[in-house]
């Protein structure tokens, strides 16, 4: 998480995310970069060549993926 000051006794919290496909579309990749860097999740557009509605299928996988490097899902981005 990352934290600044705004004003004087003010902070705010942030986590910080990378959108998948800006990286790889391989979520291992992603996962990786994301350790890396500290960042607290993903925000996914796409992964593997599929759009968010089409990984249902991988659901399983993605979740895995995301607890071995201790990652969340920040948000679904729609492809243009």
């Amino acid at each position: 998480m990352f934290t600044i000051s705004i004003q004087q006794g003010v902070k705010v919290m942030f986590k910080l995310s990378v959108i998948t496909d800006e990286v790889s579309q391989d979520l291992e990749v992603v996962a990786r970069f994301a350790q890396r860097f500290n960042l607290n999740g993903l925000e996914i557009r796409s992964l593997w060549g599929k759009k968010p509605q089409e990984l249902l299928r991988d659901l399983g996988k993605i979740k895995k993926i995301l607890s071995d490097y201790g990652l969340g899902i920040s948000a679904i981005a729609s492809p243009f």
